[in-house]
């Protein structure tokens, strides 16, 4: 499951504005009129080690559904559960636009479920190897796109996982590129899936946009976002809001009662070791999603330390990479997968 975390919000107010201008990754937020579109929310839930779901539409209805769900779940029947927590606000003249995807283990099989409140409120079981879209986007030409680029490209990776993370640097390309912000769509993207051992969040990751302007050894950067989710909270720091911030689930989260939590928090965020390094072409479409092996120096670059200034040097085929000479000419989207062992 990947999900943005761009959050609209309706304001009658003339003076509203988004509390920030531009997202993680300096797409600008939007604002017209009294609809207003800004990145602050985590949309992904471990219900369960064995139950996962993401949201999108109704904020306040996502969450209390969600809320009501962790308090009655039943680990035997993780459907009956949700279907409780449904009826439970279902009572409650519940009438609001809201979409969830979810997925648990049960009788040693993963299985896939979808949900709208908007349409006939029916579950719908999801086939296996089935790509599924809801929000915002899935009702736009990008729908078509997706689709094709799952079924051109990443449905031929051979690993579940690699399609996960090659998933997750697509979309984060593509709201750069498309300003998709305008859709109700953006902001950084992030993931969660579950295999036979239990839930697992995206690992930590590194985005580095570049220019294709490149030397031999060295890209221009223009903007670098690093992000990592523990406890359930998405943690960044970007160069183009030159801050960190923390995304939660929801606005009862510990994480800000807790000052343990908060320490802990603090020392991840500066020894930060990404585990997948994104690489985005700023006005191409080229990207490349790299799986390290946590060294510093490897096949495709290395960190210099000059007298105590920290520079990163890349092999020259991967500086090629960069520019998109080993791809096919007039591709929809260049993209690379690699794992560094």
């Amino acid at each position: 499951m990947i999900s943005d975390t761009a959050i609209t919000t309706n304001d009658k107010s003339e003076t509203y504005k988004p509390a920030k201008a531009i997202t993680s990754l300096g797409e600008s937020s939007f604002h017209n009129k009294n609809i207003s579109v800004e990145e602050w929310a985590l949309k992904q839930f471990k219900v369960d080690d064995n139950f996962i779901i993401c949201y999108s539409g109704s904020v306040d209805s996502a969450l209390g559904i969600i809320k009501t769900l962790k308090r009655y779940y039943i680990k035997s029947n993780p459907l009956k559960s949700f279907e409780l927590a449904i009826d439970s606000v279902r009572s409650q003249n519940y009438n609001e636009t809201v979409q969830f995807l979810f997925s648990f283990v049960v009788d040693d099989k993963i299985k896939l479920y979808s949900y709208n409140a908007k349409n006939d409120c029916s579950l719908v079981e999801i086939p296996e190897n089935t790509l599924v879209q809801i929000g915002s986007l899935s009702f736009t030409e990008y729908a078509k796109i997706t689709n094709k680029m799952y079924c051109d490209h990443i449905s031929k990776l051979k690993k579940s996982t690699e399609q996960f993370y090659q998933f997750l640097t697509y979309f984060q390309h593509l709201g750069l590129h498309e300003n998709t912000m305008q859709k109700f769509a953006g902001g950084l993207y992030s993931g969660i899936y579950l295999d036979f051992e239990g839930c697992h969040w995206s690992d930590d990751t590194s985005i580095t946009i570049y220019d294709r302007n490149l030397s031999d050894s060295k890209i221009e950067i223009k903007g670098r976002i690093n992000y990592f989710i523990r406890h359930d909270c998405l943690v960044l720091t970007s160069s183009f809001t030159n801050q960190k911030e923390i995304f939660i689930d929801s606005p009862d989260h510990p994480v800000y009662k807790s000052e343990l939590l908060l320490n802990e928090i603090e020392e991840i965020h500066y020894s930060l070791n990404p585990k997948i390094m994104v690489f985005l072409a700023k006005d191409e479409r080229i990207m490349s999603t790299i799986k390290t092996n946590g060294k510093n120096r490897n096949l495709h670059f290395s960190d210099i330390n000059n007298d105590g200034e920290f520079t990163t040097e890349y092999s020259y085929n991967f500086i090629q990479l960069l520019k998109g000479k080993f791809f096919p000419p007039n591709n929809l989207f260049n993209i690379h997968w690699d794992e560094i062992v």
